[in-house]
């Protein structure tokens, strides 16, 4: 029972015994009174009537004594009106037959609250236990019914799609002519952080070309120069500066809008006309583990295999929370987000109950590109955005597959760089048959940082890579 039930069934008894013994005492002091000899006759009854409240205040009192303190009070009842009316106006107090009322109506009372309290059945009523053996039986049904649907698709399982997805302007053709240039906040390379991850080549090889391939379609959006981009982040300590050796993950791209720090994970699945779906299945040891998998909209069938939808970005995301409050950085929510990427078989359907662990949202490209296209620009003049700008540079993997560690000098051999060095963004002429123009490097790089040997653009007064003044 909750506690404030039981609270309110102690105040509940208390005030009821406390009325008792108040009507008992009222009503004894008018009977005293009676001047005919009637009054020796209800001595038994004043008795009676003690033993009557005496037996409502036990506090272990079973339902049979109930029923005979009952009837017993209701024997005295009848006989206290007995006496009244036998009695003579002048030989009993005035208001006896109204306190003897009251007592008698203030002791009903007390039978029916005392009965809704003290007699209560323990266990659920039989109406309550009927219901939970329906919603336990559609329960069951529903394990059977998913467990079924499981096993349908998994019959007619295809490794790729029956047909091509809807096309979104941002499939990695599309994307081919789109030459990256670096802004002016802009920190670490898409997808160097995955070469020390210890993935297989292939892996790797996907995984760069989603990073490398979301910072391009943040190019082709005009949406890369309104924000400050991070690539290839390192998951923060829990507690204190610096990243966690137990997790070596990395959150591919955080970005910095003018209200809200976005981590962002791409996942560079094989699409086509599929629609997502989060689900879950059973791993080496019998726990049930979330997942998601692709359903081909033709035949109803899961078009290769699940994925499983791992608890990294639900930590980071608490992690950088963790550390924003204890640092009072109120300029910025966290934000999480999972991008859904084209491939060159197309997009699938993403639907909105698409999630990762710890309700983390997963989209499709376009829809987290319109998400961004909402958001205000960045702003490196506040006190937040500087703080943040420089605890992100320091999380930021290189080649190794790791941050910056205290202790470890980096080597200074150039990295591989798939961003060319320079400050601005500068579309090529218009083509003539009108279609999109690709984006082209600016040929601004003036000089080289004294510190780490990287190139500075031309009105740059730092270096982006290190920090150091140019």
């Amino acid at each position: 029972m909750p506690l404030i039930g039981r609270v309110w069934i102690s105040v509940l008894s208390a005030l009821t015994k406390t009325t008792l013994i108040a009507l008992t005492v009222l009503n004894a002091a008018f009977w005293v009174r009676v001047s005919s000899t009637y009054w020796l006759a209800n001595i038994p009854g004043l008795i009676l009537a003690i033993v009557v409240a005496v037996s409502f205040i036990s506090s272990n009192r079973t339902v049979g004594r109930t029923v005979g303190t009952s009837i017993i009070f209701g024997l005295i009842s009848l006989a206290g009106w007995a006496v009244c009316v036998s009695t003579q106006p002048n030989e009993r107090p005035a208001g006896l037959v109204a306190v003897h009322t009251v007592y008698v109506l203030g002791v009903i009372a007390v039978l029916i609250a005392d009965g809704a309290t003290r007699h209560r059945p323990s266990g659920p009523s039989q109406r309550q236990q009927r219901k939970q053996a329906e919603a336990a039986q559609a329960a069951t049904r529903q394990t059977e019914l998913d467990y079924a649907a499981k096993i349908e698709r998994q019959q007619k399982w295809v490794e790729h799609a029956t047909r091509p997805g809807f096309m979104t302007g941002y499939e990695p053709a599309a994307l081919a002519d789109v030459v990256l240039v670096r802004p002016p906040y802009m920190y670490g390379e898409p997808g160097a952080g995955l070469s020390g991850s210890g993935f297989s080549a292939s892996a790797v090889k996907r995984g760069q070309e989603g990073e490398l391939n979301f910072a391009k379609s943040l190019a082709k959006a005009g949406l890369l120069y309104r924000f400050a981009t991070f690539w290839s982040v390192q998951t923060p300590a829990a507690d204190g500066p610096g990243t966690d050796p137990q997790f070596p993950t990395d959150i591919d791209c955080v970005l910095i809008s003018g209200s809200r720090v976005w981590l962002l994970d791409m996942k560079n699945y094989t699409q086509g006309d599929v629609t997502w779906r989060s689900d879950t299945s059973t791993d080496e040891v019998g726990r049930q583990v979330p997942v998601v998998l692709a359903i081909d909209n033709v035949t109803g069938g899961q078009v290769g295999q699940e994925r499983h939808a791992s608890q990294q970005m639900m930590l980071a995301q608490e992690r950088f929370q963790k550390r924003l409050d204890a640092s009072g950085v109120k300029s910025y929510a966290i934000v999480a987000a999972v991008v859904m990427m084209p491939r060159p078989e197309g997009m699938g359907i993403v639907p909105p109950n698409v999630t990762w662990p710890g309700g983390v949202q997963a989209a499709a490209l376009p829809d987290v590109l319109g998400w961004l296209a909402a958001e205000p620009h960045f702003d490196p003049s506040t006190s937040d955005a500087v703080f943040v700008t420089r605890v992100l540079n320091t999380l930021i993997k290189d080649e190794s597959g790791l941050a910056p560690q205290l202790g470890k000098l980096p080597k200074r051999t150039p990295p591989a760089s798939s961003v060319a060095r320079a400050s601005a963004l500068v579309p090529a002429a218009e083509p003539a048959d009108g279609a999109q123009a690709p984006v082209t490097v600016a040929a601004t790089v003036g000089k080289t940082c004294r510190e780490c040997g990287e190139a500075i653009g031309d009105g740059q007064s730092f270096c982006f890579s290190c920090g150091a003044s140019a």
